[in-house]
């Protein structure tokens, strides 16, 4: 400076200096931060130039460039179009799936009961009822053969009778004293039918007496073919039966049944194609009823 003045006139204020200072430091991080940009922008231009086909993409004019740029985002526009179609699908297919787990539970349920009912069918369907009603009389028939072999157990304990299978409402007798042989009850004697035959009809007593009270037994004949051992056990259970309040009456014509019955009405066959008379203790005459007509 040619003088003091002229320094003095070209000094900045101190608040100048300070705001000189700030705007250096803030160039110079710029400055850094363009030189950093710069220098990774050369590197990726060595990395793109480095490309085998670095030389033909130089070749291609910048608006062919352009173009296909602009074409490269049209597509990549329409792919993510048609990339947020599929996701809704997606989620629409995540509904139906879940509506489908529904669907299938409920048919998985409704199998279970067309089970129930496909096994009904088999065993009580058909369209004219005749299934049903085995099915109904099988029902009844057990519960009668349950009552009867407990009437068999009282006579001797020998024969117990049982369905022949579930399909079918035939019988056979097991003999507990034969090895529980099954027999058919055709093959029976005269005695072991007449006691199956007693046992079912006290079975079959017992069975209806659940809603009407039967107090009488009455039996024609078939104590004939019974031997002596037999008869005995017949009796005994007849005994046991009227013990139990049961009024039996029987018709026969065997001789050893007259010892073991007390009260008895004879009669006597008279010549004559079905002519038989009381005796004269258990006749009523015109005689014998005029004294009950008299007391009315």
């Amino acid at each position: 400076f040619a003088s003091e003045a002229e320094f003095t006139q070209a000094c900045v204020s101190e608040g100048l200096l300070e705001q000189l200072i700030e705007l250096e430091t803030t160039i110079n991080t710029k400055l850094t931060e363009a030189t950093s940009v710069l220098n990774q922008a050369k590197k990726n231009l060595q990395q793109h130039l480095a490309v085998e086909q670095a030389q033909y993409y130089q070749t291609i004019p910048s608006a062919q460039v352009d173009q296909q740029l602009t074409h490269q985002q049209q597509k990549f526009a329409t792919i993510n179009e048609q990339l947020g179609q599929l996701k809704g699908r997606l989620v629409e297919n995540d509904k139906r799936e879940l509506a489908i787990s529904k669907i299938k539970t409920q048919i998985d349920a409704l199998h279970k009961e067309i089970q129930n009912y496909g096994y009904l069918d088999e065993l009580i369907g058909s369209s004219d009822g005749k299934k049903f009603r085995k099915f109904a009389q099988g029902l009844t028939l057990d519960n009668l053969i349950y009552l009867a072999n407990l009437q068999l157990v009282d006579f001797d304990g020998r024969y117990e009778l049982k369905r022949k299978d579930n399909q079918s409402l035939d019988m056979v007798v097991v003999d507990r004293w034969q090895g529980d042989t099954e027999r058919d009850t055709r093959t029976l004697s005269g005695g072991e039918s007449f006691l199956v035959s007693l046992a079912l009809a006290l079975g079959l007593s017992d069975l209806v007496s659940q809603d009407i009270s039967i107090d009488s037994l009455f039996l024609d004949e078939g104590f004939g073919t019974l031997d002596s051992d037999t008869l005995d056990t017949a009796l005994d259970v007849l005994d046991t039966l009227n013990a139990k309040g049961k009024m039996i009456g029987v018709i026969s014509h065997v001789e050893a049944m007259k010892q073991r019955i007390p009260l008895q009405i004879k009669i006597t066959k008279q010549s004559g194609l079905g002519i038989s008379t009381l005796d004269e203790q258990y006749r009523y005459t015109e005689t014998s009823l005029k004294p009950l007509l008299s007391a009315q």
